[in-house]
């Protein structure tokens, strides 16, 4: 389960952001996270080309989340591994969004497939 704090006064005020953390940057704010879980599937046909069957071969799951960074962040990179509660993930995207209204973000893509070995790239 994600907790999200009503109203908070700050980034430092206690709650702030999601109930989620990355293992390998600890240290940062997660304000928004969204996971989607999709299956990999292939359509089987007959001698005619009709579909008679869908066969799902395995299962991904993408996470995208918005943090909140210090300087001297360092971006990951694409196909770097991030652990997510103890499971490894790979970046597929890494996106840095920066404003004169806003706190300096970085909103990564991350996926695993269930049948990939360790569900991670490298």
């Amino acid at each position: 389960m994600i907790t999200v704090t009503q109203n908070p006064s700050s980034p430092t005020s206690p709650g702030w952001g999601v109930g989620k953390k990355f293992t390998n940057y600890a240290n940062n704010i997660i304000t928004d996270w969204e996971t989607a879980v999709e299956p990999q599937a292939m359509n089987v046909t007959d001698n005619n080309g009709a579909v008679c069957e869908r066969v799902v071969y395995d299962e991904k799951t993408t996470i995208n989340a918005t943090i909140l960074v210090q300087d001297g962040f360092t971006l990951p990179k694409v196909e770097d591994s991030l652990s997510v509660d103890g499971v490894a993930f790979y970046v597929t995207n890494v996106r840095e969004v920066q404003s004169n209204k806003d706190f300096r973000k970085v909103v990564l893509t991350l996926e695993r497939h269930k049948n990939f070995p360790k569900g991670a790239g490298k």
